[in-house]
């Protein structure tokens, strides 16, 4: 399986009243910069970070030729490329947030891949939930039991 399109949906939405917080006096727009990763086998991984023309340019513009022609299950050997790809714009900020949008993107191509969701491939299986009598503690000791269950206690 190869990787042979990457796109970018950018979606911002106004918001009337604008919202405000510590960091910013006043926020007028939202949304989402979707990435979409799709491959030679009809698969599509669909990734997301924050709305940003710099992001969107980063990964149409930096990224995209690292991944087109790539396996997507290579995932850390892709996030090593770029990574070094983008290093000098600094270790931070609009670069690893398009790392980010991009590495999800592949873990849900290789999640749709498999046919499950994509907390499974990272996620062990369930396990049944602990009885009443495991969640209810350590038996308490009866008068027919030892009163120490020290290693080094010996039965003279």
């Amino acid at each position: 399986m190869k990787i042979t399109d990457v796109q970018t949906t950018l979606l911002i939405v106004p918001r009337d009243p604008p919202i405000s917080d510590a960091t910013a006096i006043q926020m007028t727009a939202g949304g989402y910069c979707f990435v979409h990763l799709r491959t030679d086998q009809g698969i599509e991984g669909l990734g997301m970070s924050a709305p940003s023309h710099g992001l969107r340019a980063v990964v149409e513009h930096d990224l995209k030729d690292i991944l087109l022609g790539a396996d997507p299950f290579d995932i850390e050997g892709l996030w090593q490329d770029m990574f070094w790809r983008v290093r000098g714009f600094g270790r931070k900020g609009l670069a690893f947030q398009a790392i980010s949008a991009v590495d999800i993107a592949l873990w849900d191509l290789k999640a749709k891949a498999w046919v499950s969701p994509s907390t499974s491939c990272w996620v062990p299986a369930a396990t049944p939930p602990p009885s009443t009598a495991a969640a209810a503690g350590p038996p308490t000791p009866t008068a027919n039991s030892s009163t120490s269950n020290s290693p080094t206690s010996s039965a003279a």
